[in-house]
């Protein structure tokens, strides 16, 4: 039996052609990850428009938004607004200025929540109070307030007990049914409580910042609201969450 060995000439041409099948398949995968680059990158490609998942639409539509914020009060503070049968306290809010984009400018809110500080311990046993979302209309002066007769909604609340420990409580409503409000629309949280005198009634804390800049009103006995009341700079704290 005859053992051929490959000659010079052969060998020199297996070392090319180990060589060449080598730098195809390293361009093959360079051209696969430049494509795969390509085609992640969308901004390579100006017409290539993102679509966003349906988790990721759900999950924007449940972006929580602070319509309203007024500050917190100081540190046990008692300085508050007294809301009884004879007075109601509003405080407007929107969202107007808090759109997530452009392209979102007709689609309403849906109201999520809202804190604000109460001082309670004044209040007798089983006292209620009232909160309301409202829309608003326009006094004889011009000036913009609550509109009591147009609410999204209204519900009674137990006024929650006196706090052991500070001067008022930080009580969160979320309203019990789905409340939807317009992104350009102006709305009044009104509050309002069934304590007969000044003595015992519930206190809306002001807060420190006092920011208010959509409007406060108040209501005497025969529901005539009357806005920024003698040009009061004190502002009840609240927080208003949107989503």
């Amino acid at each position: 039996m005859v053992i051929r060995l490959p000659t010079r000439n052969e060998t020199t041409r297996m070392k090319e052609s180990t060589k060449y099948r080598m730098f195809r398949w390293i361009t093959l995968v360079v051209f696969l990850l430049c494509s795969t680059l390509l085609i992640v990158d969308k901004s390579i490609y100006p017409n290539f428009r993102y679509r966003p998942s349906l988790e990721e639409l759900e999950d924007h539509h449940n972006l929580l938004l602070v319509a309203l914020d007024t500050g917190a009060p100081p540190v046990n503070s008692t300085l508050g607004e007294v809301i009884n049968i004879n007075q109601s306290i509003a405080l407007a809010f929107s969202a107007r200025e808090k759109k997530y984009d452009c392209s979102e400018e007709s689609q309403p809110f849906q109201f999520d929540s809202l804190k604000a500080a109460l001082m309670t311990r004044h209040t007798a046993p089983g006292s209620l109070m009232l909160w309301q979302i409202c829309s608003e209309t326009r006094d004889p002066s011009g000036k913009m307030i609550p509109n009591t007769a147009d609410c999204i909604i209204s519900e009674f609340i137990p006024i929650p007990q006196p706090s052991k420990v500070e001067t008022f409580i930080w009580f969160t409503w979320t309203p019990s049914q789905p409340v939807q409000v317009n992104a350009d629309g102006i709305y009044w949280i009104v509050v309002s409580s069934d304590a007969a005198t000044d003595e015992r009634s519930l206190v809306w804390i002001d807060s420190d910042k006092g920011k208010d800049p959509w409007g406060t009103a108040f209501s005497n006995g025969d529901d005539t609201w009357i806005r920024d009341r003698d040009g009061s700079q004190s502002v009840p704290s609240l927080r208003i969450i949107l989503r």
